[in-house]
Parts: C-alpha cells; structure tokens; sequence
C-alpha cells in the first residue's frame, strides 16, 4: 500500500545526514480507492499535517509537535536513524496493535528525538482503502483489529500517569473524539 517516489530515499538520506538528524520528516500523500469517501479523505489528510518548509527541530520540539497535533503521526513519510528507533521501541512493551501502531511509535521516537529535520519533499504515496484500512468488508477479525487502536491509547495514558506526564492525557482523548 505504500509506493516511494523515485530517488526520494537517496535525497532526504543525504539530507539527515548533513545534519546528524535522527529524523527527517518528510510530506506524504494519501490515496483514496474509495471515491465515495469524501468525509473520511477529509478527517484523514488532517493528520498527514504536510511540511510546508524546511525546519530543524531540537530536543522536546518534535514531541512538542506531536502533542499539539502539528506534525504527521504516519511513519510511512519519514526517514529515522536506526539508533534512535530502537531506543523508542525500548520503551513499548510487546502488545496486540494492528491500528495506531504509528501513534505509538511517534510518541516514543520523538519523546527520543535530539535533531528533526522537517522538509517538503514528497517521498510516498500510502494507498488507503486497502487491508484493514477498507472500511467496506467488516469482519470479526477486522473488528479486533480496530479494537487494538484501543490497546495504544490506554498503554500511552498508563504510561503518561506513571512518568508525571497526566497533562497530556487530554491531548489522547481529543485526538481519539475527532478521529
């Protein structure tokens, strides 16, 4: 479901590189199968939150993006430093997510983050209407899947409480009311 524009990889490779960055963060399109969706195109390429020029995140920046649902949680349209995305797994403990897998990942990797460089260079293409995506055939597994976006939810709010970040807890809920 995802295809890469040509040369983008070797581009923004080069990018992280000149700036030591753990992320670059690119732009990304949503495509839709489905063309009777017009509600769901729209609520979804909010949080594509496009990169409308170049920018260098350091330290909270990036999370402090994320918080205030300013920057995109697909993992699909960035390029992250492999150091620093074992780091963000270390801290999420094994768990059933088929949904919002992307979420979870985010808040940890730029939780972790000490350089971001945001550009807006379109690298991908992420098909939508595909797999689980496809909101048209709804089965009991399909239902479990959704079901898990629940599990990234309760496991972020668990973990905010226990690390004196309750205040953020809001931010999920709104976030999971508008989705």
């Amino acid at each position: 479901d995802l295809t890469l524009m040509p040369n983008s990889i070797y581009n923004i490779y080069r990018i992280a590189e000149d700036y030591s960055a753990d992320i670059i963060q690119c732009n990304g399109d949503l495509v839709f199968l489905d063309k009777d969706s017009a509600r769901r195109r729209t609520s979804r390429r909010r949080f594509v939150s496009p990169v409308k020029q170049r920018e260098i995140l350091h330290d909270t920046q990036a999370f402090d993006k994320f918080i205030d649902c300013k920057i995109s949680t697909y993992m699909c349209n960035r390029l992250i430093r492999r150091g620093a995305y074992l780091l963000a797994l270390s801290d999420i403990d094994p768990m059933y997510c088929v949904l919002n897998e992307d979420y979870i990942q985010t808040f940890f990797l730029f939780r972790h983050c000490f350089i971001m460089v945001c550009v807006t260079d379109k690298i991908v293409n992420y098909t939508i209407d595909t797999g689980v995506t496809n909101e048209n055939d709804i089965t009991l597994k399909k239902f479990d899947q959704y079901c898990s976006s629940a599990n990234v939810f309760i496991y972020l709010r668990d973990y905010c409480i226990a690390h004196g970040l309750s205040y953020l807890v809001r931010n999920y809920v709104n976030r999971i009311i508008s989705n």
